[in-house]
């Protein structure tokens, strides 16, 4: 039968059939020696958070690995005690180190040993290796039983999107397949706003169903956290983002869309829209709306503009550019 008792100036006590082990007290022991638990199963390590992370090679994970160490058989944290941190890298992988606010010194960077504190808290930050794979994080204590993270480097692929660029053809910007009275709207209003000192420049009408994925697609993987295209200033990258700005569009210092639909701008593409016609609200095959980048002048607003035009924006702080009859 085990026990466990937490006594005073952190020391700690395990009765093993009815034997006695015991660590030093904090006062007793040299400040530089960290307890080691010395009962065999009576403490265990929780993972707290940081499990299951992925990022690029040599990249530090953005959630430090955390640890709780707690008495088995009541649960109570264990403070003060010495927590080892170990990670096995892929073979032939470099630059991977584990280290802590509270390591103890380490000759070896894939090694930290760590003091829990007053929650029996611990925690080590990993910075991947230079190569993709697994990178599993040994935790554990003398006598207790210990824990994994399991952490993976992948390669990213950050300029993937460019074959889309080049093989797509639909065009973007036709307005012969919006419904009759959607196009009359969209003529009112292209005449109205020059003539009340705005500007308005028509950017996506009907598109195709296959062109709508593609618009979803490119917009996932140039959000996306990993392949981080929009971020991405990578020399071999400057040609794809190019492409993507051509078909997409870009936006001025101020944020003012001044060419293109500047969809990767403002929202995910849905899997059907009213671009594409045979939705809840677009049920035939033209399409039910169109987007612009409009400027209203000094005098009006763009929903007064689209209003007096018998247009609505559904949804103005999220699409801005988005436009179709009012109901």
């Amino acid at each position: 039968m085990i026990s466990f008792r937490h006594l005073n100036h952190g020391a700690i006590l395990c009765l093993i059939a009815g034997s006695c082990l015991s660590t030093l007290s904090a006062q007793e022991r040299p400040s530089r020696i960290a307890p080691k638990i010395v009962c065999v199963d009576c403490v265990r390590v929780t993972i707290v958070s940081g499990n299951g992370q992925t990022g690029n090679p040599s990249d530090t994970l953005s959630q430090p690995l955390v640890i709780r160490l707690t008495a088995v058989f009541d649960g109570a944290p264990v403070p003060d005690a010495r927590v080892d941190f170990e990670v096995t890298p892929p073979s032939g992988a470099t630059g991977t180190m584990l280290s802590s606010p509270t390591g103890l010194p380490s000759g070896s960077p894939t090694f930290v040993a760590v003091i829990t504190d007053a929650q029996g808290i611990g925690l080590a930050q990993l910075k991947l290796g230079n190569l993709p794979g697994d990178y599993p994080v040994a935790v554990s204590c003398g006598g207790c039983i210990g824990a994994k993270f399991t952490e993976t480097a992948i390669e990213a692929a950050p300029c993937s999107v460019g074959a889309l660029m080049t093989t797509h053809s639909d065009d973007p910007h036709d307005r012969v397949h919006l419904t009759p009275s959607l196009i009359v709207a969209l003529g009112n209003m292209e005449l109205l706003v020059p003539s009340v000192g705005g500007s308005f420049a028509f950017s996506s009408g009907f598109r195709t169903q296959a062109y709508q994925e593609h618009l979803r697609e490119v917009w996932f993987k140039w959000m996306d956290p990993l392949e981080g295209l929009k971020d991405n200033d990578a020399p071999e990258c400057q040609k794809f983002k190019e492409e993507i700005h051509s078909e997409f569009g870009r936006r001025d210092a101020q944020g003012k869309c001044v060419s293109g639909h500047c969809l990767l701008e403002t929202q995910p593409p849905a899997l059907r829209s009213d671009h594409t016609g045979g939705t809840v609200t677009c049920p035939g095959p033209l399409a039910c709306a169109f987007d612009a980048s409009v400027d209203p002048g000094p005098i009006y607003t763009i929903d007064a503009l689209a209003d007096s035009c018998g247009l609505t924006r559904p949804r103005p702080r999220r699409d801005r550019v988005h436009f179709r009859l009012k109901a």
